[in-house]
């Protein structure tokens, strides 16, 4: 007996389910790729600190940086100005970006992705910058330096 083949119908009516489906997954991806997260990077000039590699990435002139209170840290020894409370930004294990609130209820942008060498930097905005930099004692003389 030579084989029966039986086509199966094509579907009906169900393209919109596929649509509903697909699109959202597709501008999800292209959300995540745009938005994920790429290698910080710190630039000082002679007029301002360039923070690069975040949505959270800005240029704050060197007039509004508070250099005399700059400081080099440990985050796991100087247990105020540990981020608490995220406000806007990415908290993850090793990678905490964004707008914190500090165990000293001060408001910081934080750029961390270590927690011992971290560079404490008060600025004339209303907020201090947390920074994680391979040599923070480095940064702070590099950044005392800069001619102004």
């Amino acid at each position: 007996m030579p084989a029966q083949v039986f086509e199966v119908p094509a579907s009906t009516g169900n393209t919109w389910l596929l649509v509903v489906l697909l699109v959202p997954a597709a501008l999800l991806i292209a959300l995540s790729l745009a938005l994920w997260p790429r290698p910080l990077r710190v630039e000082l000039t002679a007029d301002a600190l360039q923070i690069r590699g975040s949505l959270y990435g800005r240029r704050i002139a060197k007039q509004d940086l508070e250099l005399s209170r700059a400081r080099a840290l440990s985050l796991s020894a100087d247990t105020d100005l540990q981020p608490v409370l995220r406000t806007n930004g990415v908290g993850l294990p090793n990678y905490r970006v964004g707008w914190f609130r500090l165990r000293n209820r001060e408001r910081a942008l934080c750029f961390l992705t270590n927690q011992e060498q971290v560079v404490y930097l008060p600025t004339r905005l209303h907020f201090a910058l947390l920074i994680s930099v391979p040599d923070a004692t480095a940064f702070l003389a590099a950044l005392n330096a800069a001619p102004s």
